[in-house]
């Protein structure tokens, strides 16, 4: 089975498409840089201005609490004028309060609003994931996509870098945690206090984001799985004390797919190999 990991990727200011690709109109109307991967294209938005503590964990809302949008050609159709269709989905991070807003720019611009659940079951302050799809031109989705993030308090534009020039950061010593969960799952991408990762198979993925601080070891993450395996998927979580959050059906381009939510906070080796052994059976993994 292929396995890849693709992280959550934050993206510097100024890294933006020639003005000659498809996505150009994208990124110019979303305010800040995408990136391409394949024949699709994800622009990212960390919700920053949030300070979310999780069961009394921490949450880094710059990696592991971030909206995104992709887009990519629709599986079959044509919108006017003969131009290809592409679709668009969104995973939205926004308070409870600012719910009914995004809820109707979504439908006033014409988004399907496929799921909207709690991503922790215990926050401060509560959260909400609206997931979205739709199809059209990629600018009228563009903009319908932005409608609905500035119902929020998400930060739109990329942070600028000052124009006074300053010393480099000192990193921030690597989290002695990783070591056992890369050993156990492979490398990765280490963002800050996150150690993030994602598999694809055949029909089903996981994402997996590790988070660590003084109180220990946190991971979030979901499986989308064919609708006929998301019981035995969750009975296993259940079985290695991995709390599920979230169960839903999404639509795709080629039938639908249950998405399957967790959470868990321990020691770092225990939740890596009790999701390896989860990941295993998926046949997700190849160690």
């Amino acid at each position: 089975m292929r396995k890849r990991w693709i992280a959550f990727l934050l993206f510097l200011p100024g890294a933006s498409l020639p003005a000659d690709s498809k996505w150009a109109a994208v990124e110019k109307i979303l305010g800040r840089p995408g990136v391409e991967a394949g024949q699709g294209f994800q622009v990212l938005f960390p919700r920053t201005d949030l300070n979310v503590l999780v069961e009394g964990f921490p949450l880094d809302s710059a990696n592991a609490l971030v909206s995104r949008v992709t887009f990519q050609p629709a599986p079959e159709g044509a919108a006017p004028g003969g131009r290809k269709k592409t679709q668009v989905t969104g995973q939205i991070y926004l308070l409870d309060s600012e719910v009914p807003q995004a809820m109707a720019q979504a439908a006033r611009n014409g988004l399907e609003m496929t799921a909207l659940y709690s991503p922790f079951l215990d926050s401060s302050p509560a959260l909400k994931c609206l997931r979205l799809r739709g199809e059209g031109t990629p600018s009228n989705l563009a903009w319908a996509a932005k409608m609905v993030l500035s119902a929020t308090g998400t930060p739109l534009l990329a942070p600028h870098p000052s124009s006074t020039p300053t010393a480099l950061p000192t990193p921030s010593p690597r989290p002695s945690a990783w070591q056992d969960i890369q050993d156990l799952l492979g490398g990765g991408e280490e963002k800050g206090p996150t150690l993030q990762y994602d598999w694809s198979g055949k029909s089903r993925e996981a994402t997996l984001i590790f988070q660590t601080d003084v109180t220990g070891t946190a991971v979030l993450g979901e499986f989308a799985v064919p609708p006929e395996d998301s019981e035995n998927l969750m009975e296993e979580l259940l079985q290695r004390h991995i709390t599920l959050t979230a169960l839903f059906t999404e639509k795709t381009g080629t039938g639908e797919r249950d998405i399957v939510g967790f959470w868990a906070v321990g020691r770092g080796k225990k939740l890596a190999e009790g999701l390896k052994e989860v990941l295993d059976q998926e046949g997700l993994t190849d160690r």
